[in-house]
């Protein structure tokens, strides 16, 4: 029955492919949630039609939250100033293993070589990303402007520092997997539905069966269920989800919809979905943007939209950011958004009230 599934706590859905998700849900970022904090942390990711669902047990989120919210204001912030400190600390590391790694000949490496970079820039980069969690999870917890302000507004720009870094990194990533692809007799797409453990094993000769990974293509989960990080595809994913009451996006409603203000303004124009990254050149000046969320290369189309709107995120999202430093309304964490919401529409938007109509 229902009840006896795990609640989760939904992240928020992005277009991420197991390649690019694995560092943020790794045994090595649940780790360094529990050096933070001494909690451990249940995780699930499903990813079906190249979209990722991320979300953590949400009995694990909650004794989070318990803890904070027992600490004073003074305490808070020295607990969310550690949790910061400690991602620009990391993310040095990560820096620097990056300007290493895009140096590289990348045709010039042995089979070993290439393994050895792929393997040290997954485990750098999974020792930053539970930091940007707990910032995700504060707008989460506390979705009103004015709580916990102070909080978000240490943690916020090492979101954004992140996702710049999450940019470039994608870039050397790519050149990596294209090359261990070949290397490997699996093609770019389906090596995206591998992750690094995996890819490193099979340059270093290990057999892998490329039936299980052609059977992610459809549905793929990531989870800690069994104690420690797994992944599964086809049947198997499915046996996986039963034990979990998994999130969707929200509901088609009816009637306007209701968001977060995050950068005020008001108005009128056609609606545009995008949902993928490969969707980008059909977005067209002045159109009003409807994502899930966004990303920092999402900024190209966000400059050329009249306003933006998504489904999750809060006043530290990215959306929420750099809605504000273009000067363009957007309304964030609007439930029900992209199921009510097609391409075409005839929106009014209200970024100051947070309203959105359909005309």
């Amino acid at each position: 029955m229902e009840k006896h599934k795990k609640q989760l706590t939904l992240l928020g859905i992005w277009n991420q492919l197991p390649v690019n998700v694995w560092a943020w849900v790794s045994d090595i970022s649940t780790a360094q949630l529990k050096r933070l904090t001494g909690r451990d942390l249940g995780i699930f990711c499903y990813l079906k039609d190249d979209l990722d669902y991320e979300c953590f047990v949400r009995k694990d989120t909650d004794l989070l939250k318990e803890d904070l919210d027992k600490l004073s204001p003074s305490e808070q912030r020295d607990y969310v100033q550690k949790i910061t400190d400690d991602y620009y600390e990391k993310s040095k590391q990560l820096e620097k293993e990056m300007v290493d790694a895009d140096r590289l000949d990348v045709l010039a490496l042995d089979n070993e070589s290439l393994a050895g970079v792929i393997e040290k820039l997954g485990e750098v980069w999974s020792t930053v990303t539970i930091q940007i969690w707990y910032a995700v999870l504060l707008d989460i917890w506390y979705p009103s402007p004015s709580d916990k302000s102070s909080l978000k507004k240490i943690i916020a720009p090492a979101r954004d520092h992140c996702g710049h870094l999450h940019e470039e990194s994608d870039k050397i990533q790519h050149r990596l997997n294209v090359e261990a692809s070949k290397r490997t007799g699996v093609s770019e797409r389906e090596i995206t539905f591998m992750v690094q453990p995996e890819i490193v094993s099979a340059l270093r000769g290990k057999v892998f069966s490329k039936a299980e990974v052609k059977s992610r293509l459809e549905l793929c989960v990531m989870s800690n269920h069994s104690g420690t990080f797994s992944i599964h595809g086809g049947v198997d994913a499915e046996s996986v989800m039963e034990g979990f009451s998994v999130p969707k996006a929200g509901p088609k409603k009816e009637g306007p919809l209701k968001g977060m203000p995050a950068s005020r303004g008001k108005v009128k124009g056609n609606a545009h979905v995008i949902l993928l990254d490969k969707e980008f050149p059909e977005f067209k000046e002045g159109e009003i943007l409807v994502s899930l969320q966004t990303m920092v290369h999402y900024t190209p189309i966000m400059k050329k939209a009249s306003a933006i709107l998504t489904e999750f995120g809060g006043l530290t999202s990215h959306a929420a950011i750099v809605s504000r430093e273009l000067g363009k309304p957007a309304v964030v964490g609007i439930s029900g958004l992209i199921s009510t919401i097609k391409t075409g529409d005839k929106l009014e938007v209200d970024a100051d009230k947070g309203i959105i109509k359909i005309l």
